[in-house]
């Protein structure tokens, strides 16, 4: 709460701070968002004679963080690897922390709004918007760029691979010679 001095009548009270940002010199108490020590000189006057009074090393509690500065530390905090290879756990730590999190990725099929990573044949490269909201605040961190590195192929899927890569000729004019598949 604001400093409120109360003198007898005829008395005239000046406050001055160490940290006028922190308690002004009328009193304001204006809390930071880390805790802080100040130094308040209380002077009074009276027919011309001031005699002050010197408070040292006043703890000033720090304040509780608004909803955007708490959106701004948590996505200041969050960090992925540029390589995915394992689900991301975001909306359920967000929320342990009164956050709502919605993903949304450049490529849902690989990496689900969930978090969740569906990995193609190939490498996928992609970037991750993370908006993050509480109360009336709205905050988002672009993670950008991630890769999803290529599923690890079944022999089905390389034989698969494989067929649908091959192609004949329509009019067969030499033999026919099939070349080992390349890139599998």
């Amino acid at each position: 709460t604001d400093l409120s001095l109360d003198p007898p009548a005829g008395i005239d009270v000046r406050i001055e701070s160490s940290v006028t940002s922190l308690l002004s010199n009328t009193g304001i108490l204006t809390p930071d968002i880390i805790n802080q020590e100040i130094d308040v000189t209380v002077i009074a006057s009276k027919n011309g004679i001031s005699l002050s009074k010197q408070f040292k090393n006043i703890s000033v509690p720090k304040r509780a963080f608004t909803d955007a500065e708490e959106l701004q530390k948590y996505l200041d905090q969050l960090t992925l690897p540029s390589l995915l290879t394992e689900n991301l756990n975001l909306i359920d730590e967000a929320n342990a922390k009164g956050i709502t999190v919605t993903l949304s990725s450049s490529n849902p099929a690989v990496l689900l709004n969930d978090g969740s990573i569906n990995p193609a044949a190939t490498n996928t490269t992609l970037s991750l918007t993370v908006t993050a909201k509480k109360g009336d605040a709205t905050k988002t961190k672009t993670f950008n760029p991630l890769t999803v590195p290529m599923k690890d192929l079944s022999a089905a899927d390389i034989v698969q691979s494989y067929l649908a890569s091959l192609s004949i000729p329509n009019i067969l004019t030499t033999n026919l010679v099939l070349q080992a598949p390349t890139g599998i």
